[in-house]
C-alpha cells in the first residue's frame, strides 16, 4: 500500500484550483457563502447540495470538474478522462520508473 507523505499532499493540493457546491435538484450553481448557498441551508435542506473541485489535470493542463477527472497514486496526479483515454487507463495506472520522475524535477544547478 502507498503511504502518502508530506510531498505528495503538497502536489495534489496543487491540483485543485477551487470549488463550487452544485444544487441536484434546482441544477444550480453556487460559493460558499453566497445568498443562494445561505437559502439552501436553511429553508431547502430537503436539496442535495454536491461540493464539486475545479483541478488542473496534470498531462494537458486543462481545468475540469472532479467528476471527469481521476487519480493515480502511482503517479500522485489527477488527469482528466481525455488524456486517460489517449494512452490507455492501465498506461495512467503504471508507476513512474524511479530514473524517469528523477528527470522530470530540474535539479538547482540546473535552474540557475
Amino acid at each position: 500500500m502507498l503511504q502518502a507523505s508530506a510531498d505528495s499532499l503538497a502536489v495534489r493540493d496543487l491540483a485543485v484550483t477551487g470549488s463550487f457546491f452544485f444544487c441536484e435538484v434546482c441544477n444550480t450553481v453556487c460559493e460558499y457563502g453566497d445568498a443562494l448557498w445561505e437559502e439552501h441551508q436553511k429553508s431547502m435542506k430537503f436539496h442535495k447540495m454536491k461540493r464539486m473541485l475545479l483541478l488542473r489535470c496534470w498531462n494537458c493542463g486543462s481545468v475540469v470538474v472532479d467528476a471527469y477527472a481521476e487519480y493515480s497514486p502511482e503517479k500522485n496526479q489527477f488527469w482528466c478522462r481525455n488524456c486517460i483515454s489517449k494512452i490507455g487507463y492501465l498506461a495512467f495506472r503504471t508507476e513512474i520508473p524511479q530514473a524517469h520522475q528523477n528527470s522530470e524535477q530540474p535539479r538547482r544547478e540546473d535552474a540557475k
